[in-house]
């Protein structure tokens, strides 16, 4: 990437609700306390041309709302 004088970074925040899914163990609270799943968070990093060069995905499964 280092070779790129321009490099955009294009990111997305989805939520994944599991709250209809009870046997499903380990999510954390989302926007409130009845809704639980985890929060994704992907990052892609391209030229201006639409070249990919990079991708990245993290996600956290705690809100701080428990």
């Amino acid at each position: 990437m280092s070779q790129e004088s321009i490099i955009l970074s294009v990111q997305d925040t989805t939520e994944l609700d599991y709250t209809h899914h009870p046997a499903t163990r380990g999510l954390g609270v989302m926007h409130d306390k009845e809704h639980h799943g985890l929060m994704m968070h992907t990052t892609i990093a391209v030229t201006p041309q639409r070249v990919p060069l990079k991708s990245s995905t993290w996600d956290h499964t705690s809100t701080g709302l428990e």
